[in-house]
């Protein structure tokens, strides 16, 4: 699995996993490859299965920027009536 294969790519943003493996994308979060599924019906290419984990600077940045612009986060509704 790759998430990107273009040119001129910036360092760290292409790798390739194996099942089980994981890779980290700074201020994004981490990828770990956990399955692929075969091509099936109409598919012609394998389906990858992807477990996240979110970096937590990833969320900060977007609650200051949407804050910083007047922009509704979702989500952050129900943290402010608690």
């Amino acid at each position: 699995m790759s998430w990107s294969d273009g040119v001129n790519v910036p360092e760290g943003m292409y790798q390739t996993l194996t099942v089980g493996e994981s890779t980290t994308l700074n201020n994004v979060g981490t990828f770990t490859l956990i399955n692929v599924l075969p091509p099936s019906g109409d598919r012609r290419w394998s389906t990858p299965v992807v477990c996240f984990q979110q970096d937590p600077q990833l969320i900060d940045t977007a609650r200051t920027y949407a804050a910083d612009n007047g922009f509704p986060l979702p989500g952050d509704e129900q943290d402010s009536q608690s």
